[in-house]
């Protein structure tokens, strides 16, 4: 029973017939459009409000020796 089932798994493999190319991207292509036809229909919106810290003492300096 097993052996049997296999192959009639490998003849349904070896009789479908290869794809064309053309004809796999343009429903690729049909699968995409429709998918993007039920996407919501919506913006989010980020504001970033940044500061940037003034110091307000001159950095101190290394003497070259030091380092």
């Amino acid at each position: 029973m097993r052996a049997a089932l296999i192959a009639v798994t490998a003849l349904a493999i070896r009789a479908q017939t290869p794809s064309d190319p053309t004809d796999v991207l343009a429903h690729a292509r049909d699968n995409m459009v429709e998918r993007a036809k039920r996407l919501p229909n919506y913006t989010c919106v980020q504001t970033v409000d940044r500061e940037y810290f003034v110091r307000s003492t001159p950095r101190l300096r290394t003497h070259p020796a030091i380092r």
